[in-house]
């Protein structure tokens, strides 16, 4: 993983166009043990295609999850997630290279 810059360009604009297609940014909120409300910034992709998130995930850091269908016609789901600073990080250096989820990015940097 390469956090400076991430990846090459070509990275980054594959990546933005999943965010665009499969993506979303947003901010968990969990509450601590006295109390207190954490936002934590994450940019979440779902996809179909494991490999796809296991590069996301070699590629980008984050992590990767698995859900079974409920319907046995319906293929499994993966989803990659980064969050904290990470996300933040990301979401900074993607925002010119996306075009649908844009407003997602001004708006997490707005709340956070």
């Amino acid at each position: 993983m390469n956090i400076n810059g991430f990846q090459t360009r070509e990275d980054m604009s594959y990546l933005a166009g999943l965010i665009d297609g499969e993506g979303c940014f947003y901010l968990a909120y969990h509450k601590n043990g006295h109390g207190f409300i954490h936002e934590d910034p994450r940019i979440i992709v779902n996809n179909t295609n494991k490999d796809i998130m296991l590069w996301l995930k070699e590629n980008f850091g984050g992590y990767t999850t698995a859900q079974k269908p409920s319907n046995p016609k319906h293929k499994m789901k993966y989803q990659w997630i980064i969050a904290g600073q990470k996300a933040l990080m990301l979401a900074n250096w993607l925002e010119p290279l996306l075009i649908i989820k844009k407003n997602e990015v001004k708006k997490l940097w707005t709340k956070h």
